[in-house]
């Protein structure tokens, strides 16, 4: 009897299917992974290829414009104009994408500020006393420093300096390209819409996407909640020609310019990241308030309170010197922490009445460069550079001693070997990277 086949092929030809079928979906599985991640890793380096295709046009545009002997052609990057910092916005392409991308460059703090005080003041005759200790060199008109004594603070220790003083009797006076710095005050906003002119500005949590990339003109100004920018490249330039308030416990992480023609006034516990803050009259920081990649500048004063500003950050002012209403005009240092710039330029430079001046407290601490072109009070601790025209200690509201270093603690030794400065100083130029943020 034979057997019954069809009966046997029925009962098989269900089982080979699904094993075809396994088989066939295992294939298209894998087939399509490789796929899916050979597409991936294609993208992956596109993305790789952007960045460095940004970065070194940016690298060649700084090249080109910064040093006369390298030439670039048709290099897509240009230069924006905002803070003292080199700011490079460059973008790169491929066949199917491209990237922007916001590139800020310092420079090292070379020549000069290599030592851990420079007094430029021609023929300073320099004293110390008290609990003074500079860690780093000292540079001046003079190699002699006279240790001497003032009632109520001792002498200062033999071994009060871990270097040498250096003669120099032609330290410059000025080491900063002053046009950089008017530059900024003169850059306001101009052809804004009607439609941006406003009698005030109010900038919050609730409208403050429609306007990155703008332009506002404001008689005044009020910034308040919590703005965290969608796009890092879009900037948000307001010029506001009354009072400015930035409202307590703020929190703006948003590319902004804003100019002032009045006082800015920054309240309690604000959060300030990536901001230029111009003002032609004061700028207020009560205390609490945190700061990264900030720059301020003023023509008149700028106050800080218990405040921290993290690196990068600048502080400084511009003093028209030829104007006796500016002669006592200060950057003014509490209880506060700097990591960056701290900085006063001034149009003239050695005028007996000028009191204009930086003062930095005994809480205060600056990881950085002090860069003044008139005078210098410091009572707190500095882990870096002074560059100075004169020191002055007060001792009552009008009784100063000048170039004496009382209680003064520097340490250049502790300044971070990354720490970069403002590209505007008339030095050695060694440019470096800061900062970058990238966008498709």
């Amino acid at each position: 009897m034979f057997p019954n086949n069809k009966n046997n092929n029925g009962y098989s030809l269900p089982v080979v299917l699904l094993v075809v079928f396994l088989i066939t979906g295992i294939l298209f599985g894998f087939i399509e992974q490789i796929f899916f991640s050979e597409k991936l890793t294609q993208l992956s380096k596109s993305k790789i290829e952007l960045k460095a295709g940004c970065i070194e046009n940016a690298n060649k545009f700084v090249a080109k414009n910064y040093h006369e002997a390298v030439e670039h052609n048709r290099i897509d990057a240009s230069e924006i104009l905002r803070g003292l910092y080199l700011n490079v916005r460059s973008q790169s392409r491929t066949s199917f994408d491209s990237l922007k991308g916001n590139f800020i460059y310092g420079i090292t703090p070379s020549d000069y500020f290599q030592n851990a005080v420079t007094v430029s003041r021609p023929n300073a005759r320099m004293a110390v006393t008290g609990s003074t200790k500079i860690t780093g060199n000292i540079e001046a008109a003079r190699d002699k420093i006279q240790r001497g004594n003032i009632f109520g603070f001792g002498s200062a220790a033999e071994n009060y300096l871990n270097g040498v003083v250096i003669k120099n009797d032609s330290i410059p006076m000025k080491l900063f390209d002053e046009d950089k710095i008017k530059q900024l005050f003169t850059a306001f906003p101009v052809n804004i819409g009607s439609e941006n002119v406003l009698e005030s500005f109010l900038l919050c949590d609730t409208n403050f996407t429609r306007y990155p990339g703008k332009q506002i003109l404001s008689g005044k100004t009020v910034i308040k909640g919590n703005l965290i920018s969608p796009n890092p490249l879009e900037i948000l330039n307001i010029h506001s020609t009354g009072n400015t308030t930035i409202e307590e416990g703020a929190n703006a992480d948003l590319f902004i310019n804003l100019y002032s023609d009045s006082t800015v006034t920054i309240e309690k516990n604000c959060y300030l990241s990536n901001v230029v803050i111009i003002s032609k009259n004061d700028i207020i920081i009560k205390t609490g308030c945190r700061f990264k990649n900030v720059e301020l500048y003023s023509l008149k004063n700028i106050t800080t309170e218990n405040s921290h500003f993290e690196y990068p950050s600048v502080i400084g002012i511009h003093v028209d010197a030829g104007d006796s209403l500016n002669l006592k005009n200060k950057v003014s240092l509490n209880s506060t922490v700097v990591n960056g710039s701290v900085m006063l330029l001034s149009s003239i430079t050695g005028i007996p009445s000028n009191r204009s001046m930086i003062t930095i407290d005994d809480n205060s601490i600056v990881h950085g460069l002090i860069y003044s072109e008139n005078n210098t009070e410091l009572k707190g601790k500095v882990f870096g550079s002074v560059y100075t025209y004169n020191f002055m200690f007060r001792i009552e509201k009008d009784e100063f001693y000048l170039n004496w270093l009382i209680d003064t603690h520097i340490d250049r030794s502790k300044l971070d070997n990354n720490f970069l400065i403002p590209h505007a100083f008339n030095i050695e130029k060694n440019y470096r990277l800061v900062n970058s943020y990238f966008l498709n």
